[in-house]
């Protein structure tokens, strides 16, 4: 998305160059002016190894982390199969609402004998109001034993892919308000020559 954006951005500053050198009776189609530019940064970038890219080495390497807690990390990843396999399996959709407030969670815990997720305010109180004979709030949970406050614990992974997916949502939402300025930028240049 990154480069996406990068080669977007370098598009339009070529396209702003091209216009400002051409006589101002000239008629100018900028969406095509703007597309070949694109196709043409998007060809040379084609090449590029975005195996060696950061970003995927980062998220590897913290796909082997959640998978092989307490292990170390190998040097070299093997033929990429297990990686696919994990790419896949991130991909399913997480359940990031609270079975008890049915509100997003933001200070999520999850019960380490049946593996379901709360909102830590609501889940105490939950027991509490039990005096200790609580069972797991989520319908048809398996577990017969009472929670207990010894058997929560913190879910770092669910609370970073819950930052994760607002930041997405926030980066969508520039995306779309710069998507309408590039709308307006074009306007602009269409009335500057006419």
């Amino acid at each position: 998305m990154e480069r996406d954006l990068a080669q977007f951005t370098q598009a339009i500053d070529n396209v702003k160059h091209q216009i400002k050198r051409t006589p101002a009776d000239n008629v100018i189609n900028i969406d095509q002016l703007l597309n070949t530019e694109l196709k043409m940064i998007h060809h040379k970038h084609v090449d590029e190894n975005l195996e060696d890219h950061p970003r995927l080495q980062e998220m590897r390497s913290k796909l082997w982390q959640v998978k092989h807690p307490g292990e170390t990390e190998p040097s070299m990843v093997n033929d990429g199969e297990d990686i696919d396999e994990d790419l896949v399996m991130s991909q399913a959709p997480v359940n990031t609402k609270c079975p008890i407030t049915l509100q997003e969670l933001t200070d999520p815990v999850r019960n380490k004998l049946c593996g379901h997720n709360y909102e830590r305010k609501a889940i105490l109180q939950h027991i509490a109001g039990g005096k200790g004979r609580r069972k797991c709030p989520v319908a048809g949970c398996g577990n017969a034993k009472p929670v207990e406050k010894s058997d929560l614990e913190d879910n770092t992974t669910l609370k970073h892919t819950i930052e994760r997916r607002s930041r997405q949502t926030s980066s969508r939402s520039h995306q779309r308000i710069n998507g309408s300025k590039t709308e307006q930028f074009k306007t602009d240049c269409a009335r500057s020559y006419p």
